[in-house]
């Protein structure tokens, strides 16, 4: 099981250092966390796998936010198991259009991004995490999926272009530029 969060690093008062060298909580067997530089000011992005993903209720003193499951795309026998975390607010007003979108990504359309995940060598989980901004958090898993040759390998299948037309209109994102920098890594623990 996996989970994924976007909290504002101003939230943990300078305690991102410590946060890395306490016990990672029950049920978690690997945490990754990302500094991810935003305009607005900069997030954390982390990610939990293990059984109690999704129902830990605090990172340090910061109130972990709801988050769901939107969609995966996980094929089998990927090269790596290296994890990418990044967030992409939603526009106001298009949390009830991305839930449309990413049921079509789940549904109908998933054994075409499953595919598609396959010649790329990656595979995607994506959760929604509502709140004041809401956001899109997606985990990455592959080799290296922070690489620039991945991050902005031109797909023009059909699927890619959709998905890229949908979320440049929920996110305000024109996917033909350059993808920022990759996110900074601050740590990818693992029990044992």
């Amino acid at each position: 099981m996996f989970s994924a969060y976007a909290i504002e690093a101003s939230a943990l008062e300078g305690q991102i250092d410590a946060m890395k060298d306490r016990p990672l909580p029950e049920g978690i067997a690997r945490e990754v966390a990302f500094l991810q530089k935003m305009p607005g000011g900069d997030l954390v992005v982390l990610a939990h796998v293990g059984d109690a993903a999704g129902t830990i209720p605090a990172f340090g003193p910061v109130a972990l936010p709801r988050v769901e499951r939107m969609f995966s795309a996980m094929p089998e026998g990927l090269p790596g198991s290296d994890i990418y975390i990044s967030a992409l607010p939603l526009l106001p007003g298009m949390r009830e259009r991305f839930r449309a979108f990413a049921a079509e990504l789940d549904g109908p359309r998933n054994p075409e991004l499953i595919l598609d995940m396959m010649q790329s060598a990656h595979g995607e989980t994506v959760f929604l995490q509502n709140g004041a901004t809401d956001y899109v958090v997606p985990i990455v898993i592959g080799h290296r999926p922070w690489e620039d040759e991945h991050r902005a390998a031109p797909n023009e299948s059909e699927l890619n272009l959709w998905i890229n037309g949908n979320l440049e209109e929920m996110h305000g994102i024109d996917f033909a530029d350059a993808p920022p920098p990759p996110n900074t890594l601050l740590w990818d623990r693992v029990v044992g």
